[in-house]
């Protein structure tokens, strides 16, 4: 299967309100906030934390579409220090076709551009996650209980992906 993915970086509200949307068929996987999000709540969050952090490099949000430019999911880039936590959802419909891979590739080598390391937090109960990032190169460097659940920490340092090649031709960025 050739996948044909496009994505940028969200700038607007229409596409905030749209990754919403995505967002909120994956919540019970999210570490930080496990609930669905409103609208109003989504939109007092872009103007309050996305753009400011946004602005200033601390937070991307980068929206993934298909050939027919339809959203079939996202991936967001927090700095954290000297690293880059990693956070991809794809939309319920858009699961199984190897768009998480394309999207988490994309996000790395984002992290390899800007020579940092990447960590992933993700629930032990969320298997898929854990198999994606293990196969992308991340490695479990600790594990914690956290709001009752136990939570893993996967890093992918900055000399470990500098030294593989990502290459994904199918994958064009749309612009900034």
């Amino acid at each position: 299967m050739t996948l044909e993915l496009s994505y940028q970086i969200v700038k607007s509200l229409p596409q905030v309100l749209r990754i919403r949307l995505i967002r909120n068929t994956c919540y019970q996987y999210l570490t930080n906030y496990r609930k669905q999000i409103g609208l109003i709540q989504q939109i007092h969050w872009y103007f309050k934390s996305y753009r400011p952090s946004c602005r200033k490099g601390d937070y991307r949000l980068y929206i993934f579409k298909n050939q027919g430019r339809r959203p079939v999911g996202y991936g967001a880039l927090q700095l954290h220090g000297d690293k880059l936590y990693v956070t991809e959802c794809l939309d319920t419909d858009q699961r199984n076709q190897s768009y998480g891979k394309e999207i988490l590739s994309v996000l790395v080598e984002i992290g390899k551009q800007e020579k940092r390391g990447l960590v992933a937090e993700i629930w032990a109960t969320n298997e898929r996650s854990v198999a994606l990032h293990t196969s992308s190169g991340f490695e479990l460097v600790s594990q914690r209980i956290y709001k009752g659940e136990n939570l893993l920490v996967f890093e992918l340092k900055p000399q470990s992906h500098l030294q593989q090649s990502y290459s994904f031709p199918n994958l064009k960025y749309d612009g900034w």
